[in-house]
């Protein structure tokens, strides 16, 4: 065989794999299943939604307070860290007689007093301090001149949550018949509670 006849049949036999190889191809493709789409999944059954918003739960109802007394403030409850129950005031022996009652009974550095007022033009500040529940300092300071009373710490009484502080006469005889008052208590860090919250209450005799 020449080789030119060699080069023949080795082309001839390659177009022949060729075109059997393509063949083969052919019919495997046309062999496969045609795949079909798969069928969309069934939707997850959902809770229908709700006719309307659902309204939220009514708040709480405050603690109903008592009506206030004659020279009595009652404050709310819960709105401070040091949480005035109520003050009262009265005069015995020309002293005057504050008692501090709290929600609870006060922890740590508390501070509480009274502000008195004149027509605008004369104001005390009587206050006490306490350390976990005993009595540091019991004052008396006169705005108008700038000077502070300290009175003794056996001025004060405690009852539980209750404090009854005796202000001597002397230490606020210039404050006069006609004044104005509120009460406060307070801790390190903390804001005031206010008693009233707004407003200061003319002294009835």
């Amino acid at each position: 065989m020449t080789s030119r006849t060699r080069y023949v049949l080795l082309g001839v036999g390659g177009l022949a794999l060729a075109v059997a190889v393509g063949l083969l191809v052919a019919f495997v493709l046309r062999s496969l299943p045609v795949a079909q789409p798969a069928a969309p999944a069934p939707a997850a059954s959902t809770p229908p939604a709700p006719a309307g918003p659902i309204a939220p739960p009514p708040p709480a109802e405050a603690e109903p307070r008592p009506e206030a007394g004659q020279n009595e403030c009652v404050d709310a409850l819960g709105d401070a860290a040091v949480d005035l129950d109520s003050v009262q005031l009265e005069f015995h022996d020309d002293d005057l007689v504050a008692q501090f009652r709290f929600a609870a009974a006060p922890e740590g550095e508390v501070g509480f007093g009274l502000n008195l007022e004149r027509r605008g033009d004369k104001a005390y500040l009587l206050g006490v301090a306490l350390q976990d529940g005993d009595v540091d300092r019991v004052f008396v300071q006169d705005f108008d001149r700038s000077d502070t009373d300290d009175l003794d710490t056996d001025a004060v009484t405690a009852d539980g949550s209750t404090f009854t502080v005796v202000f001597e006469r002397d230490a606020i005889r210039r404050i006069g018949n006609d004044w104005q008052w509120s009460a406060f208590a307070t801790a390190a860090g903390a804001d005031p509670d206010l008693c009233p919250d707004s407003e200061q209450l003319e002294f009835e005799r």
